[in-house]
């Protein structure tokens, strides 16, 4: 029997990319604005906003105001969206070892 390559169902993840997860790292790592996610994935300022929107639909995200600049709002990553990273690590570790062990038996 072949492994399953899908994601578990998990509501709004049927369309996920691991771009967006690139994302996420980046934005958890100190990307804190879409300039800043745009420089760190080496994507348009525009791609890097349109991305974030994606993921503050998701509830992946969320955009809150820079103490420091009223203007200014800061990306955060949101502690739904690290419980999501880490069932998919497991998932695609689950995958692996399931390929693994199929060709070792080969």
């Amino acid at each position: 029997m072949r492994p399953s390559f899908k994601m578990p169902s998990r509501g709004d993840e049927h369309d996920w990319i691991p771009f967006h997860d690139f994302a996420i790292r980046a934005i958890a790592a100190g990307a804190d604005s879409a300039s800043k996610l745009g420089r760190q994935l080496s994507v348009a300022k525009q791609s890097a906003a349109k991305t974030f929107a994606v993921l503050e639909e998701r509830s992946s995200v969320t955009r809150e105001a820079d103490p420091r600049d009223a203007r200014r709002k800061c990306l955060q990553v949101t502690p739904l969206s690290r419980l999501r990273s880490c069932a998919r690590v497991k998932h695609f570790r689950r995958v692996a070892r399931s390929v693994g062990t199929q060709d070792r038996g080969s």
